[in-house]
């Protein structure tokens, strides 16, 4: 495909806002069968509501989102154990919306439909109370955006993490599938001993396409994220993929996939 974007076009070329509207409608606009999203917001559910710290408690539980772009959404289950939480992107812009919802800026992406549906469907929590509660609860736990560069030691300021979770990110800033491997290891490394990783990607995708310009992700295959995992000194605890009937006019993704690991 002619005239894909890289890693490093990213602080110049890739729109905040079209991301959001393109990838994270409100509820009512899924399609179960073509979105990803309730999957995921599922699986990120069941990784915290299982989520064991060892020696750790949740009044001493620090995670990081990491490459978490401009979207909250992981943050949903994470606010209830996490004490904080770092979020880290590499694009400025990504940056300016997560610390624009966090301070409750006008301008911010609304992420109370899709608190409601967590609430909703997967806690059976939902009440007006209960959003709002859980809306403060995310945007006192997480700590205003930081730079990451999964390129470059350390990828991220400070101390290792009980937790680490990301999605969509390492595939789209790797070069081949050494570096891939090379980049999950320097992510496990941020883990403290005995921590816990929750990583979402897609499967066969080789683009997506934000606003006006395409982005080039390198495919993998569960062959290869497992092995990854694996050979970066974790111990895979639970792995689901949900096929996806049809594509989306700005992927070619077929499937969706949700690990968990520990750190030896």
């Amino acid at each position: 495909m002619a005239n894909l974007k890289y890693m490093t076009d990213y602080h110049d070329l890739f729109d905040t806002e079209a991301f959001l509207d393109t990838f994270w409608k409100v509820p009512i606009e899924w399609n179960e069968h073509k979105s990803e999203i309730p999957f995921l917001l599922k699986e990120h559910h069941k990784f915290w509501s299982d989520f064991e710290a060892n020696s750790y408690t949740n009044e001493c539980l620090s995670v990081l989102e990491f490459g978490g772009g401009p979207a909250m959404a992981n943050l949903i289950s994470a606010a209830k154990v996490a004490k904080y939480i770092t979020f880290a992107d590499y694009t400025e812009s990504n940056r300016n919306a997560v610390n624009s919802w966090i301070n409750d800026e006008p301008q911010a992406h609304d992420w109370s439909s899709m608190i409601a549906y967590v609430l909703n469907h997967l806690e059976a929590n939902f009440n007006e109370k209960a959003v709002l509660v859980r809306t403060q609860e995310m945007r006192s736990k997480t700590q205003p955006a930081v730079p990451c560069d999964i390129t470059k030691y350390p990828i991220v300021s400070g101390l290792p993490y009980d937790a680490v979770s990301t999605s969509f990110c390492i595939e789209e800033c790797s070069s081949s599938i050494q570096d891939y491997q090379a980049n999950i290891v320097k992510l496990c490394e941020v883990l403290k001993p005995q921590g816990y990783l929750h990583m979402a990607g897609n499967l066969n995708e080789s683009f997506y396409v934000v606003g006006k310009h395409t982005f080039r992700v390198l495919p993998l295959e569960e062959n290869i994220v497992l092995e990854a995992i694996k050979n970066a000194g974790m111990v895979v605890t639970n792995y689901e993929v949900k096929e996806l009937q049809g594509s989306l006019d700005a992927s070619n993704r077929r499937a969706v996939f949700s690990v968990s690991a520990r750190k030896k």
